[in-house]
């Protein structure tokens, strides 16, 4: 897959992909081009610890806006939704690209958990880690 094959018509492609300029486009996932990591599977298979939960095995995601899209599906086990907010990006040893961090809340605003993603890879998981389900 080349760089310039992310402009190619592809009717599973994300919707955002869809509306933002082809040169933003190109911008967000030439990171993915470059990542040696970069995968199609629901987890990363450099990772460890608890899917998710742990930095060391962030949820895989296509993009950066994918997070976002990530997160508005995801629940508590309850089937809750959740709230939340970017904390900020941190380097793992283990995975080559920085990993994004959030803070995830209930409703209510408590604290349920933080949760890592690394968002330079060729699919969006969607398994859910443990405490959330995806809708």
């Amino acid at each position: 897959m080349g760089l310039f094959d992310i402009f190619k018509k592809n009717d599973n492609e994300p919707e955002w992909i869809k509306t933002m300029p082809k040169e933003l486009v190109q911008l967000l996932l030439s990171e993915t081009e470059n990542n040696p990591q970069a995968c199609k599977l629901d987890e990363i298979p450099h990772g460890f610890g608890k899917f998710g939960i742990d930095k060391t095995n962030p949820i895989p995601a296509y993009g950066v806006p994918e997070n976002e899209i990530y997160l508005a599906r995801l629940r508590l086990n309850n089937g809750d939704r959740i709230r939340w907010r970017r904390i900020g990006s941190t380097k793992v040893e283990n995975i080559e690209k920085p990993v994004d961090e959030y803070e995830i809340f209930n409703l209510d605003g408590d604290t349920i958990s933080l949760l890592y993603i690394s968002p330079y890879h060729f699919k969006t998981s969607i398994k859910a880690p443990i405490g959330f389900r995806i809708n």
